[in-house]
């Protein structure tokens, strides 16, 4: 009979304080339920004025972020300090996102695959006048840290999601990208 090779658990970049259990966990054993959606989509988002990240008494925030600075959702790992980073385009979607103005006790109230779709849900909704329909793009991403040798540990995979004035940035990307001009972020 076969032994099972133990592997070993990485944590995030950052996270150094992994519980000793968790240190002898061998593969996925204790998660095989655990389905997609249980799991977080990592996303690259971009610290602003109002993010939870810049609140130090937030649970979200992430010591040494500056407005403008990116980090990862999941892993709370900064992009772009010490280092360039590349951001490679894979996949482009469009979406219409429901949204409740933060002034107005804020809220999601869903994403649809078109604007009609969208206005039709905001319609069945207590004061829809307070809702709105967020043209929304999502980008699926590889981010690779411009180092001199290429290492898999300079890669990783994520998700952008802009809409509202950030959503300028994904159209600018995209006309950059279908002129062929490679953009670095430092």
């Amino acid at each position: 009979m076969a032994v099972a090779k133990r592997k070993e658990v990485l944590a995030p970049p950052g996270v150094t304080n992994i519980p000793v259990y968790l240190k002898d966990m061998q593969g996925s054993r204790g998660s095989e339920e655990v389905g997609s959606n249980d799991l977080i989509i990592p996303r690259l988002e971009l610290c602003q004025a109002l993010s939870p990240c810049l609140k130090k008494n937030d649970p979200a925030y992430i010591d040494g972020i500056e407005e403008g600075m990116l980090y990862n959702n999941v892993t709370r790992e900064i992009y772009g300090v010490k280092e360039s980073v590349v951001i490679c385009p894979v996949m482009f979607k469009k979406e219409y996102l429901l949204w409740r103005d933060r002034k107005d006790t804020g809220g999601f109230y869903g994403a649809y695959s078109s604007f009609e779709e969208a206005e039709e849900k905001r319609a069945t909704l207590e004061r829809p006048e307070k809702v709105e329909a967020v043209d929304t793009h999502q980008q699926l991403c590889l981010l690779v840290k411009y180092v001199k040798a290429f290492s898999p540990e300079n890669l990783s995979t994520f998700l952008t999601k802009l809409g509202k004035l950030i959503g300028i940035m994904s159209r600018v990307y995209s006309t950059l990208k279908s002129m062929q001009i490679i953009l670095v972020h430092s």
